[in-house]
């Protein structure tokens, strides 16, 4: 090769390399072009989507104290409240969230769509919990009970110790707790004792065919009239109830308030055997035939 073949290609070689080397300064100019380009789009974004989250966040903890407000002048449940708080609370926190990665360019309904699918999965394996969690927000919302009253549900009686979300306590009245689900007692028949502050005492009597009626009836208003706590202003009436095969049914009946129904009666039922007693009254013998 000669001086001058030699010289021509090292000429093209460095030609070559100083092409490369251009080459890749250019392609990493543009990235750092770009790059700067997008950071900045991005850190204005950023900037944007936290001042759009504080300013959210302001507002709906704003608004949650006026629905607290609003709950306690309504009178609802403190149990409800705090529930319905925390629930509008976190419902909040989710849009707000969904709103503020809107701001920063992604789409927010993936993330709703992972939310319900969330909910979806929960709410399948909690079905139960949920129906007396349902269940215990309308009892704490319909109020047909409360704290303190005398109820009777699923079978089961007693005085009402308290009211969860998910379960009601009642105590017997031999001292038993019973934990009874809110999903059972809001789809069943309820009855509340001790809801009206009055209540009818009955009393029923088997007196014999032979025994004197006008007598009985007689008797039994004196005594229902002498007892302490009766409602004097309300009817009381002693009437014939049925006519059984062996015996004539006597229904006593009385009002007195709530708190003195079961003294009442107790001791109207064991006065009323007594006082019939005296004013000879006779009571049906129960006859008893053994075959040969």
């Amino acid at each position: 090769m000669t001086t001058d073949e030699t010289a021509s290609a090292i000429e093209e070689g460095v030609t070559e390399v100083s092409t490369a080397v251009t080459d890749q300064v250019n392609i990493f100019k543009n990235w750092f072009d770009s790059f700067s380009s997008n950071a900045l789009t991005l850190g204005v974004k950023v900037i944007f989507a936290l001042i759009f989250f504080f300013v959210g966040r302001l507002i709906l903890n704003f608004l949650l104290k006026l629905f607290d407000k609003g709950l306690k002048r309504s009178s609802v449940d403190i149990t409800v409240a705090k529930f319905l708080t925390h629930l509008l609370k976190a419902l909040g926190y989710i849009v707000l969230v969904m709103f503020t990665l809107g701001v920063l360019g992604y789409e927010a309904t993936s993330f709703a769509a992972i939310l319900g699918s969330v909910g979806v999965a929960i709410g399948l394996a909690l079905q139960g919990s949920l129906s007396n969690f349902a269940g215990g927000l309308l009892i704490l919302l319909l109020k047909p009970y409360k704290v303190g009253d005398y109820i009777v549900a699923g079978g089961d009686e007693g005085t009402v110790l308290t009211i969860g979300l998910v379960y009601t306590e009642l105590l017997t009245v031999d001292n038993k707790k019973i934990v009874i689900p809110n999903g059972s007692i809001s789809n069943e028949r309820l009855v509340n004792v001790s809801a009206m502050p009055q209540r009818r005492v009955d009393v029923t009597l088997s007196v014999s065919y032979k025994a004197d009626l006008s007598v009985a009836r007689k008797t039994l208003l004196e005594l229902i009239r002498k007892q302490e706590n009766v409602l004097l202003d309300r009817d009381i009436v002693v009437v014939v109830a049925s006519l059984d095969e062996t015996s004539v049914k006597i229904q006593c009946r009385c009002w007195c308030d709530a708190a003195n129904y079961w003294p009442i009666k107790d001791a109207l039922t064991e006065k009323a055997k007594t006082a019939l007693d005296e004013a000879g009254v006779p009571f049906v013998v129960p006859v008893v035939h053994l075959d040969k």
